[in-house]
């Protein structure tokens, strides 16, 4: 598992992402300022992923089902990409308690 960190194009904000061994984005953050600010949000995530309680669902009926991580003071630090269900939803929350606070840290170049 590895958090990946790299600026926008789009908007030269820094963005990590939380990818499973294959490459699959477990959790994405929202746009930061500056690259500390989205170390922080890494080590926020590192923080508070095996907490259940920091996990709300984001389910719609007949949509598809997503989630979001929240901090302690309850600002969302990352969102979980839409899924097919809630058990796939509650699937990836596993594996992101399992491995996010031992997850590798990779920087990129500009992305799209």
């Amino acid at each position: 598992m590895t958090f990946e960190v790299f600026r926008s194009k789009k908007d030269q904000k820094f963005y990590f992402e939380l990818k499973d061994k294959k490459g699959e984005v477990l959790l994405y953050s929202q746009g930061y300022v500056s690259k500390a600010g989205c170390l922080k949000g890494i080590r926020s995530v590192r923080k508070n992923c095996t907490d259940t309680h920091k996990y709300e669902s984001k389910e719609k009926k007949g949509k598809k089902s997503r989630f979001v991580l929240k901090a302690k003071n309850g600002e969302i630090i990352g969102d979980g990409p839409s899924q097919t269900s809630n058990a796939a939803v509650k699937a990836t929350i596993k594996v992101i308690m399992k491995g996010a606070t031992k997850a590798s840290l990779a920087y990129l170049k500009l992305k799209k």
